[in-house]
């Protein structure tokens, strides 16, 4: 049986816990770096979409290519530590944990107490992938990530430019009825399409946008004169997760989704994760990548580094006079967006 004073065994349980099934970890940044240093440094990807293969001579010889690249990104990891606090005296007076009694046979007293670790080890995990989330949420609709809370500052910027990645001026307001939401959206697919050279693209419209783009009447018009059908998904956007639900798919393959998520921060001020008036077309094979940071802790009365854990290490400890105990776990996650031109995103709310 596992003991969880040991913190590889309770680590090695966390991982085991299935996963969070959240709509912009699971189908963007899927792509997993470790990290070693706690440093990302990556060279900004610049496509060439259009480019095809020279034709040669024989006697000539191939063809050089320029080098793709870009500029140079440097980014630290984000860290989280948290933990769950708990005295002698509580558990002492606990008369279950879970099911089981704990003053049963001892080893259903371990049992128990096991189940009782894991549950709140695993509730702090959940918590890490909420916040996991929000960043990949915070970075695929911003093209960047800023959180300030608690006196601590974290940002990390992935080089969108205004009117190129990010359309900050509401220019296309889907309230406006002259307006035509659907020859937008068209649009703004043909252009991540040539940027980026990728053609599995999809629509993810913040709420209050999948709302104004419902009830815009010439959306309403063209549904209902041509059918617009739900149909079948391609595979490679055969897409879900909490967070994102699909309203329609496109003529041409194009699903549209609604993503409304929110999470709530150190001051209890619940937020969205994504800005509801805002619409985000980005092609789901884009370069994303998950960086997941190394944990290190020494042996017990040593210098030397005992076996590292990678993005997430889940340890039981006590105080020094053992009245208290804590199950913690410490993170280190970070989502970067490599390519830029696979993103587009628009504002079309004003406010």
């Amino acid at each position: 049986m596992a003991d969880f004073n040991n913190y590889k065994h309770l680590t090695q349980a966390v991982n085991l816990i299935p996963p969070q099934d959240n709509f912009f970890s699971k189908n963007f940044f899927k792509k997993r770096e470790v990290s070693y240093a706690d440093k990302v440094v990556i060279g900004k990807e610049a496509l060439a979409p259009s480019g095809v293969a020279r034709f040669k001579n024989k006697e000539h010889s191939a063809a050089i290519l320029t080098k793709l690249g870009g500029e140079t990104l440097n980014f630290v990891l984000a860290e989280t530590h948290e933990k769950y606090i708990f005295s002698a005296d509580e558990f002492a007076n606990m008369k279950t944990l879970g099911s089981g009694l704990i003053n049963g046979a001892s080893s259903d007293r371990l049992a128990e107490w096991n189940k009782f670790v894991l549950k709140h080890a695993g509730l702090l995990k959940e918590r890490v992938e909420r916040r996991f989330e929000m960043l990949c949420a915070q970075a695929i609709s911003t093209g960047e990530i800023s959180v300030t809370e608690n006196g601590i500052t974290y940002s990390a910027d992935f080089g969108f430019e205004e009117n190129k990645h990010y359309y900050d001026v509401a220019g296309v307001y889907f309230s406006v009825t002259t307006k035509d939401p659907l020859a937008s959206i068209r649009n703004w697919i043909k252009s991540v399409k040539r940027k980026s050279g990728l053609n599995d693209i999809v629509v993810i419209m913040g709420e209050s946008a999948a709302d104004a783009y419902m009830a815009h009447e010439k959306v309403t018009n063209s549904l209902n004169l041509l059918n617009y059908p739900v149909g079948q998904l391609k595979p490679f956007q055969s897409i879900s997760g909490f967070g994102g639900d699909m309203i329609h798919m496109l003529p041409g393959g194009w699903p549209i989704y609604e993503y409304k998520n929110v999470y709530v921060d150190a001051e209890a001020v619940v937020t969205d994760m994504v800005d509801p008036k805002v619409v985000i077309v980005a092609a789901l094979s884009g370069d994303y990548r998950k960086y997941a940071g190394v944990i290190n802790k020494f042996k017990p009365n040593s210098t030397d580094i005992d076996q590292s854990a990678v993005e997430m290490l889940s340890e039981l400890r006590q105080n020094e006079d053992r009245t208290e105990a804590y199950i913690s776990l410490r993170a280190k996650l970070l989502p970067v967006i490599l390519n830029p031109d696979s993103i587009e995103v628009h504002k079309v709310l004003a406010g």
